[in-house]
Order: structure tokens, then sequence, then C-alpha cells
């Protein structure tokens, strides 16, 4: 598994996870490239496979003692066992076959932990790009005074540094 945590001054920011058959080149690419942009700052353990990040971003690997992982890798961790909560409460044990899917329910969840304001606008939004929904688009055009509809796309990773690592 394929593991990048943004870091922030004292709390995690967005997360992305990726299940993979092994931690090679081409996988570690192919996570890179979709989910960071180009030149962040990356730290992460010292696992050869992980040298290619190299190629596009600000990388830093380092073969870390584990009573020192937790100030190298701080939030990694601390979503793995997040993850493991998460898993065990919610589905009370997980398969290999749908473990994509898991991930993904679990990254949605913990990146829009701090969006509360602003699922109501997601949510409308969501419903305007529907179709066959013209009457409540009519309704909500004349009504659009009270609405904020600007920026209702979903949060992107920033130019944070990233806590990358694979398990």
């Amino acid at each position: 598994m394929l593991i990048a945590v943004e870091s922030k001054v004292k709390r995690a920011g967005f997360i992305a996870m990726q299940a993979v058959d092994s931690v090679c080149h081409e996988a570690v690419n192919d996570f890179v490239a979709r989910h960071l942009n180009a030149q962040q700052e990356v730290h992460t353990d010292g696992l050869a496979a992980l040298n290619i990040i190299d190629n596009t971003q600000q990388h830093e690997a380092r073969v870390t003692p584990s009573e020192l992982v937790d100030e190298w890798l701080p939030w990694v961790h601390i979503a793995i066992g997040n993850l493991k909560a998460f898993l065990l409460g919610t589905f009370h044990g997980v398969s290999g076959k749908y473990l994509h899917e898991y991930l993904s329910e679990f990254c949605y969840r913990f990146n829009r932990r701090k969006m509360l304001r602003r699922l109501v606008q997601l949510e409308v939004a969501t419903w305007l790009s529907m179709p066959g929904l013209w009457v409540f688009k009519i309704l909500l055009v004349k009504k659009q005074k009270t609405l904020s509809m600007q920026s209702l796309s979903p949060p992107n990773f920033s130019d944070q540094q990233y806590d990358f690592c694979q398990y």
C-alpha cells in the first residue's frame, strides 16, 4: 500500500492511499503523478523503490529507527491507525477484493472532515450537475442570490510538505 499524507504544522492535511500488488518504480511513479503536484517536498522511508520520486519531487529519503519514525513521518502512522480503526469499526474487517473501495471511502471521509460548512454547497452543486433536474434548477436559479456557488470543486493537495510511505 502507498500512502501520502499532507503534513501541516500541527495537523494532517489531505491524504491519498492506494493498494498495489508490489511497491515498484512503476506503481510509485503512477501514484505520485496522480496525487502530488510537481516539486513538492516529500519525506519517505529508505525503500529503494521510492527513489523514483526524485524525478518529479523534492525528495528526501531516510532510513529511520522505529523510535524516531514519528519525527520523520509524523502523520503516516496516525493515518494508518485511523484507517485500521475505520475498517474494523465500520466494516468489521475487509477482504482484499474490495480494498481499493475501502481505501477510497476512508480518504474521501478524511479529506472532507473539515468541510462541514461546504457540504450543503457541494450537495447543491452535485444536484445541479445531474441531468433531468431542470425543474429544480429553474427554482434554484430564481433564488441564486442567496446561494454562493463559487469554488465548489473538491480541494486538491496544496504545495505543502508530504510524508510518503509504503506498507
